[in-house]
């Protein structure tokens, strides 16, 4: 079941917000950046051919048109995805195979330097 929480292009803003409690195995491909905040459970996610193991407070990131699947998830699941359009990442990277990560994903970690200031940055 997908609950909309917050629909920003009626608000003219680039992106989209919604929770979401259950997922199907299907593959997906979409044209928007997406990040994916887990709140509770756990879930296996495929980005290609990389599979993730992804627990609380994890934070994953999809590139635009990046190939990936929800192989399986606990009951409990509860994501908060952002989906932010390419028409706005146009305007700070014109070519989007430009955008490359090391890793797909962030671990919980109040240690990680990474997790700590993405996680203030987006609180602010």
């Amino acid at each position: 079941m997908n609950q909309t929480l917050e629909k920003g292009l009626s608000d003219n803003l680039p992106l989209e917000q919604i929770l979401i409690s259950s997922f199907s195995n299907e593959v997906q491909l979409r044209p928007e950046f997406v990040l994916f905040f887990l709140l509770e459970g756990t879930m296996q996610i495929n980005i290609y051919d990389q599979k993730l193991a992804l627990h609380k407070h994890d934070i994953v990131f999809i590139k635009p048109y990046e190939i990936h699947s929800v192989l399986d998830t606990s009951p409990d699941i509860h994501v908060l995805a952002i989906f932010i359009h390419a028409r706005f990442l146009k305007t700070y990277c014109p070519d989007l195979s430009q955008i490359q990560f090391s890793e797909h994903h962030i671990r919980c970690s109040e240690t990680s330097d990474i997790y700590r200031m993405l996680c203030t940055s987006l609180a602010e």
